[in-house]
């Protein structure tokens, strides 16, 4: 009975995403070493020419969306938690089903 516990439960975690994922590798990009002078933004020529209404709408727009693709993301890992549950379960059952498959074998 112990053994089946402890398979049980080693499966259920195999299964669930008990797995330790790879360290995250940073690059390092060289510094430029290019010669630059600050300036005030009239100096830049058309800055204050842009129509900064469209590109608010633009904007607001993008938030929307990304914020539909957030919601997409999270309906997205609620299923596939919801299918590991059930691996997981019907996993137990076949596991238990084996067991008492055995002890009747065993009485017979």
């Amino acid at each position: 009975m112990k053994t089946i516990l402890t398979t049980t439960l080693f499966f259920v975690l195999l299964f669930t995403g008990c797995s330790q994922k790879e360290p995250i590798k940073l690059e390092t990009l060289p510094i430029s070493k290019a010669k630059v002078k600050k300036i005030d933004f009239k100096d830049i020529q058309g800055f204050y020419e842009d129509d900064l209404n469209y590109a608010f709408e633009v904007f607001k727009k993008k938030i929307v969306k990304e914020q539909k693709d957030i919601n997409y993301l999270k309906i997205f890992v609620k299923k596939q938690t919801l299918i590991q549950m059930l691996l997981s379960f019907l996993l137990l059952i076949l596991l238990l089903m084996n067991y008492i498959a055995k002890q009747i074998v065993t009485k017979v």
